[in-house]
């Protein structure tokens, strides 16, 4: 069974040999053509399940992914919770220092953190106006459809391949 490169490039010698026999067909094109599409239909129905089991791995990896984020993030915040029950706890009993047979914990003070609680009460003079710029794709793209020339872009083909099931007759 030939590879899908190997009947590309079959095919690439198929229509070379078509025009230089001026669009004739001869028998040793002929056979040549039922080869190629006898090993296409075979290659198409191989190339079709392969990316049919693909498709349910990546489905399936990303449902997996999705569960060990939803894991990961669970530790993180059982981590987070441990963490600050130690140091409420410390600053209760007034700990600096609390030491374990092979840990120490240590409290110190770190810089002071902002906490900004009603920003409709912040004065003007803290505010700063934020001016962006965005392309606007859609009028780009109405305007190259229209011929219009934007420098700097351009419409490229995109090919959609569709599988459908197919009946022999």
């Amino acid at each position: 069974m030939a590879t899908l490169r190997e009947l590309t490039a079959e095919f690439g010698f198929f229509q070379q040999e078509l025009i230089d026999a001026g669009g004739e067909i001869s028998p040793e094109i002929e056979t040549r053509l039922a080869y190629f599409e006898q090993s296409l239909a075979t290659k198409t129905d191989s190339i079709a399940y392969v990316m049919d089991r693909l498709e349910g791995e990546a489905e399936y990896w990303k449902t997996k992914a999705a569960e060990m984020q939803k894991l990961s993030k669970s530790f993180a915040n059982a981590h987070e919770r441990i963490k600050d029950g130690v140091k409420h706890a410390m600053r209760a009993m007034g700990a600096t220092e609390i030491k374990g047979d092979g840990q120490t914990f240590t409290l110190s003070d770190s810089r002071k953190k902002l906490v900004i609680n009603e920003p409709s009460k912040v004065p003007g003079c803290y505010m700063r106006e934020v001016v962006s710029r965005e392309i606007v794709k859609g009028d780009i793209e109405d305007d190259l459809k229209k011929g219009l020339l934007v420098p700097g872009c351009t419409l490229e083909p995109v090919y959609t391949l569709r599988v459908k099931y197919s009946v022999k007759k």
